[in-house]
């Protein structure tokens, strides 16, 4: 039987090897050629397939790192448990992730996607946990070491009990060497800070006696060789330094000014014939700390011989004109030893007599009305 005619067929779009086999006329090569478009056609579909899987494990996988993430940031109940918690989420997030993958994409998540991830998201919520927990530690150990600070201020001489307490808990706490070392140094400065704070506000002397500070060859020595002045930073150590001798410059001011108008109160009252209350008067100490050793006969000049001067005045006041005089007289010391101090308690007596007289002079009733036993005694 003779061949049969085979049509030309001209199909558009195929390949053109494939165009030409079956534009050839033989049957086998429209066979062939048929064959080879179903394969391709399978293959591309595939591709497509795969592609789009591909593309949607992928923005699964955005998500779910996102929202682990996200789940982290928020997740706002303290680090016990936090982990697990993390990790929940996550699988809840998977399951929605399911419901938006065909079941193939599905079977290929799960096959090279789904491990790593829990893997990855594990590891991170573990370390994350850890962060939080340190935090806390961290924040717990600020509070406490923030009342440690407002200890000493307030008991400058509990630093080293408090300094030793603090750095046991940090011995003790789960972190780093690094961290416990800054830790450490950062407990003591902190604490030692506040305790020499207070010393140059409230015992500026003793800090500044401790740092002994009037021998430099010794005063390197001094601070290392004190727990709390060895804490400080070399900052911190010439802060609290300066601090205590600027307080001890104010004291010092303060006091003098403090001391002369005492002493001029008390001149005033005993010329004017006022007695001096007592305690009033400052005493030989004070002038002696303030002068040195020079103190005591200031004092005796600015402030001894006016209180003998009023002690006079009182016993002129209810004396006779003639006991007056025989006082004075009677005081007059002879040569020897004692001298000068019965010379100064007779002009002492003269002085007396001189304000008693001025006194009886300026107001004679008001004298005797206070003065004299007598008219007191008629009224």
């Amino acid at each position: 039987m003779p061949a049969l005619p085979i049509p030309q067929i001209q199909v558009r779009g195929l390949v053109p090897e494939v165009s030409a086999q079956i534009s050839s006329g033989t049957a086998g090569a429209v066979a062939g050629g048929i064959a080879s478009i179903a394969t391709g056609v399978a293959a591309e579909i595939q591709r497509q397939r795969n592609d789009e899987d591909s593309l949607a494990i992928a923005n699964s996988v955005t998500r779910l790192r996102a929202g682990a993430t996200e789940d982290m940031q928020d997740d706002g109940q303290g680090p016990e448990g936090m982990a697990d918690r993390i990790k929940a989420r996550f699988e809840k997030r998977i399951e929605g992730e399911y419901g938006r993958l065909s079941p193939r994409a599905r079977r290929a998540f799960d096959e090279r996607q789904a491990g790593g991830l829990r893997a990855q998201i594990a590891a991170t919520a573990g370390a994350a946990e850890l962060e939080e927990r340190r935090k806390r530690l961290a924040s717990d150990f600020d509070t406490g070491l923030d009342a440690g600070r407002k200890l000493v201020y307030a008991n400058p001489a509990a630093f080293n009990d408090e300094a030793a307490r603090r750095l046991a808990l940090v011995d003790v706490m789960d972190l780093p060497s690094g961290v416990k070392d800054r830790l450490r140094t950062r407990t003591r400065e902190e604490l030692a800070l506040s305790a020499a704070t207070s010393m140059a506000e409230r015992h500026p002397e003793e800090l500044l006696g401790r740092a002994n500070l009037d021998d430099p060859k010794k005063a390197e020595q001094a601070v290392k060789n004190d727990p709390l002045l060895s804490s400080l930073s070399p900052q911190a150590l010439n802060q609290t330094l300066r601090m205590a001798q600027t307080e001890l410059n104010r004291r010092s001011a303060e006091g003098a000014y403090e001391l002369a108008s005492r002493t001029k109160d008390v001149q005033s009252m005993t010329m004017s014939g006022v007695p001096v209350p007592a305690g009033t008067a400052p005493t030989q100490e004070e002038y002696t700390r303030r002068f040195g050793p020079s103190g005591a006969a200031r004092w005796q000049d600015e402030v001894g011989n006016y209180l003998q001067i009023g002690g006079a005045i009182q016993a002129m006041r209810v004396a006779t004109p003639e006991d007056r005089n025989a006082m004075i007289t009677a005081a007059t010391p002879t040569p020897g030893q004692g001298f000068a101090g019965g010379l100064q308690m007779r002009d002492a007596l003269i002085q007396a007599k001189q304000v008693v007289e001025r006194q009886m002079v300026a107001d004679p009733a008001q004298y005797a009305l206070t003065n004299s036993p007598r008219v007191q005694q008629a009224y």
